[in-house]
């Protein structure tokens, strides 16, 4: 049964900062938090703990910067974040209900028929969303699981004269040819993301090998990365028949090239057939490809190379190694297949357009039940072999709704309401498609502004 949705009350908006506050205000008990954040706009900010937030939209917050708790006037506020630290151990759902409005529900997705989407949250209970009102489904998202980053990221390393690791700053900086090596404490895992930012003087010469067996061995199990005035090649080193296999090649294109350097990311997924890899270049993908050698390594070790042939300076920054679980922005951005019809995606990239009739149990599994035009029998697609299910066109967000409030909720959850009161265990909100909602406070990372007005 499809679930009614109230009636919301009007919103008085007296001006941005304001009108947010008032919203929150009704009902505000003190917030156990440690560090929470009160946004003041041109990177002022106070932190503390927020303790009160008045019928006026003034915000109370004990701070070490006073003796006293700061009481903040409303329209000096931008914004709100809660301490993350009560965050950290939560368990975040791999699934994920983006609507058409924007908002993404990180939940478990139970079942699904014509009319309506039935999900689960921790954080919500159950919820039964108006399919017409959902734009896609993503599955096997959650957050990436820290291997190295940070101050980490830098220790361990070899030595090398042309190699100079500033553990102050995270970065390594080259200025001749030479390399640095690496040992994890484990093997790499099945699926994994390795992303740092590179940038160069005169002309980039980097090569970075990955996923590596030990390289004082005759033969060589691993991947290697190399970006030079050419652009960007993956080959595979295998210690059986072809010694090199290239696996991708791009081209430097001047739109790509940034005056402080580059972002590199490469995402690995192992548990396919063929080893998927996707290679992005300042958060654009630039290619999709596999490795159809047998034997995919997943050996501990890393080295970074200059191989430039004269005194380069070649900079890294940011690096970090992940595991990854999965990620529903690139996702989002997908462009359909079909504008007509249902799409859904596998973990490989295959694609199919259609109808989406339900999703349930069978087999004790849980699928997507699938009619394909040109098959007599509808597909059965594994929710664990799904990546997203995007809908023929939905419906657009209701008229005339304002989202005066956003709650950013752990792990890229987002959700756009009309109305939110909060007290130290729960946030009692209304949203403009799925209605009442009682969140647990520990859900909500943020509460910022929203648009005054459709559109705006």
């Amino acid at each position: 049964m499809e679930p009614s949705r109230p009636s919301t009350p009007p919103v008085t908006m007296p001006k941005p900062g304001a009108s947010f506050l008032l919203l929150l205000a009704f009902g505000l008990c003190s917030l156990q938090a440690q560090a929470d954040v009160v946004d003041l706009g041109e990177s002022a900010r106070v932190s503390g703990r927020v303790t009160a937030i008045d019928a006026e939209g003034h915000v109370t917050i004990d701070s070490e910067l006073a003796d006293h708790p700061l009481r903040i006037r409303a329209e000096a506020v931008q914004g709100v974040r809660f301490d993350p630290s009560i965050n950290d151990k939560l368990s975040v759902p791999d699934q994920e209900v983006q609507l058409s409005n924007g908002d993404a529900i990180p939940c478990r997705i139970e079942s699904m028929d014509a009319k309506t989407i039935r999900v689960s949250t921790w954080y919500a209970g159950k919820l039964e969303i108006p399919r017409e009102h959902v734009a896609a489904l993503h599955f096997g998202i959650s957050k990436p699981r820290p291997i190295l980053v940070g101050s980490k990221a830098v220790q361990g390393w070899s030595k090398s004269d042309a190699w100079t690791i500033d553990t102050k700053n995270s970065s390594f900086k080259s200025t001749g040819n030479g390399h640095i090596t690496r040992k994890l404490d484990s093997e790499l895992p099945e699926r994994y993301i390795i992303r740092f930012h590179y940038a160069w003087k005169n002309s980039p010469s980097l090569r970075f090998h990955f996923a590596a067996n030990p390289f004082d061995e005759k033969s060589h199990n691993r991947y290697l990365l190399t970006i030079n005035v050419a652009g960007f090649e993956v080959k595979r080193q295998s210690p059986v028949g072809r010694t090199y296999t290239s696996l991708s090649q791009s081209p430097m294109r001047s739109e790509i090239k940034k005056n402080d350097g580059m972002d590199i990311e490469l995402r690995v997924d192992r548990g396919l057939k063929e080893p998927l890899f996707l290679l992005f270049i300042n958060g654009t993908l630039i290619d999709r490809f596999t490795d159809p050698v047998k034997n995919a390594p997943s050996g501990p070790n890393l080295m970074l190379e200059i191989t430039g042939g004269g005194k380069e300076s070649n900079t890294i920054t940011d690096f970090e190694l992940l595991e990854w679980s999965g990620d529903s922005s690139e996702r989002r951005k997908r462009v359909k297949s079909s504008p007509d019809s249902d799409t859904v995606y596998d973990r490989q990239g295959e694609h199919f357009s259609g109808k989406a009739m339900s999703i349930g149990k069978h087999d004790d599994r849980n699928v997507i039940v699938f009619q394909h035009p040109h098959t007599t029998e509808p597909l059965r697609i594994p929710l664990d072999q799904a990546a997203t299910l995007w809908f023929h066109p939905a419906s657009a967000a209701p008229e005339n709704t304002t989202s005066p409030i956003v709650l950013g909720l752990v792990d890229n959850g987002l959700l756009h309401v009309e109305s939110c009161t909060m007290d130290k265990h729960r946030a009692e909100c209304i949203h403009p498609i799925l209605g009442k909602l009682t969140i647990k406070r520990s859900a909500v990372s943020t509460i910022n502004p929203g648009k005054n007005k459709k559109g705006s």
